[in-house]
């Protein structure tokens, strides 16, 4: 019976060794939740083109011109299945996911090509820094003129939403899609 439990436990052990650390577990995304109020997973992040973006729904001025940039973006790569837009709340602890919806509702035209993200703010902050790798880490009222793009779960590209060149670039970078 102890022998029977060794193996068992050995082959627990190495499986789970091999396995990714988004198998092993959803950080960086743990405790992080789309506005509709399900869970964010790391394989959100691992199919197809997503364009991340951060926000936090008070500000009344940079962030209005980041979501706009973002806007014409979704809007204009609607019916492109393969292109989706996540915006990240940096203020958690106002941005909860019933404010994010409400916000949400304000700015995009299909749920499922633009998803607003929240959550607790350890972790919103956690991953910002780690994952993301925004300067400044996520600190609340932090703003990220950027967006990065994904390509089934690897970063491809930053670009300033703010300077026209870059966004040009990340329009044509998109339209190649």
């Amino acid at each position: 019976m102890t022998r029977l439990f060794l193996v068992s436990y050995f082959i627990f052990l190495t499986l789970y060794s091999c396995a990714s650390p988004s198998q092993q577990k959803n950080e960086p995304f743990d405790q992080l939740i789309f506005d509709d109020g399900t869970p964010v997973r790391f394989s959100d992040f691992t199919k197809d083109y997503k364009i991340v973006s951060f926000y936090f729904s008070s500000c009344k001025s940079y962030c209005l011109r980041i979501n706009e940039k973002i806007r014409a973006l979704h809007l204009r790569y609607l019916d492109n299945k393969k292109i989706s837009f996540y915006s990240m709340s940096v203020d958690p602890s106002f941005d909860t996911a019933e404010v994010s919806r409400e916000y949400a509702q304000e700015w995009r035209k299909n749920e499922k090509s633009w998803r607003f993200i929240t959550g607790e703010s350890q972790s919103i902050f956690n991953t910002v820094k780690n994952y993301f790798k925004v300067p400044g880490g996520g600190k609340p009222f932090a703003h990220s003129s950027k967006a990065i793009v994904y390509y089934q779960g690897k970063r491809i590209g930053t670009y300033s939403l703010f300077k026209e060149a870059q966004y040009l670039e990340l329009q044509n970078k998109l339209d190649g899609i």
